[in-house]
């Protein structure tokens, strides 16, 4: 495992613990060995869910306090592929490549008022 695998693990086992107070050293030493500012705060995107967003949030809070203390300008800059009008298609394409064809036989036997729900659900899970 390299130093960066390591260190992004690390934040994301310390904010999974409720333990966001100690990040400060490890954001610091990620920065130091080259981790990109965006591959940081990604962490706290991906794990959100698991670890419960109060805590992703609070590491994001440190995260940024470590940013601007080290005069990195934020926000960082967008990293999104999508936009709004081709969000929908965009989570389809991905869904049916790692899932296969059932995501159109799914999204087909959704009742019609469920269908909004199951596209919102793609839209937000997978961009």
């Amino acid at each position: 495992m390299t130093n960066r695998q390591r260190l992004l693990i690390t934040i994301a086992s310390i904010t999974g613990t409720g333990n966001a107070d100690t990040l400060t050293p490890h954001i610091e030493a990620a920065l130091r060995i080259g981790v990109k500012p965006e591959e940081i705060k990604e962490v706290f995107h991906q794990i959100a869910p698991y670890v419960g967003f109060p805590g992703a949030v609070k590491g994001l809070t440190l995260t940024n306090k470590v940013f601007k203390a080290k005069g990195i300008k934020l926000p960082l800059p967008s990293q999104s592929k999508t936009t709004e009008e081709d969000r929908l298609e965009k989570g389809i394409a991905v869904q049916t490549s790692i899932f296969g064809d059932h995501i159109a036989t799914m999204r087909g036997l959704c009742p019609r008022q469920s269908k909004a729900y199951s596209g919102l659900f793609i839209c937000l899970l997978f961009w």
